[in-house]
């Protein structure tokens, strides 16, 4: 296969979920920033030598939602290359399985026309023996296709 992820549908229908998700507006609080401040000595502040906590809050509103539809057409095309896939492969082993009951059957038919060429060559053998040792005719028939008499 030419891809590293799961190709199970399930994890398909998954990311699509995700990208449903990430196409939504977001919202955040929280502290980005912790920094270690010393006293300074060159000059008498507020506040000298605490520590600054850089908060934040942040909306985001997606606005182009083109990227999100493109996603989820390609998971969508994903997930039917891997049904065709899949079934390719079903088509394939029963064309296998229909051919080797074929030639099974082929293989079959021709074992009983050999084994009914082969009672018929013992039964044409048979009468020329028996013409050949009662009145001695079919010899030359006999000696020319290099069959003895027994």
């Amino acid at each position: 296969m030419d891809e590293p992820l799961p190709a199970c549908p399930l994890f398909r229908q998954c990311s699509i979920r995700l990208n449903e998700l990430g196409g939504k507006p977001s919202f955040g609080l929280g502290a980005d920033n912790y920094f270690f401040v010393g006293p300074r000595n060159d000059a008498n502040l507020n506040a000298n030598g605490r520590d600054i906590v850089q908060l934040r809050a942040s909306v985001s509103l997606p606005i182009y939602r083109e990227k999100f539809e493109a996603k989820e057409r390609e998971e969508q095309l994903k997930i039917a290359a891997l049904d065709n896939r899949k079934q390719d492969l079903n088509h394939r082993f029963e064309a296998t399985i229909a051919q080797a009951y074929a030639d099974f059957e082929t293989a079959r038919l021709r074992l009983d026309l050999y084994e009914r060429q082969r009672r018929l060559t013992q039964s044409a053998i048979a009468i020329l023996q028996e013409a050949y040792s009662t009145q001695g005719r079919a010899a030359a028939l006999m000696n020319s296709y290099g069959w003895k008499a027994s």
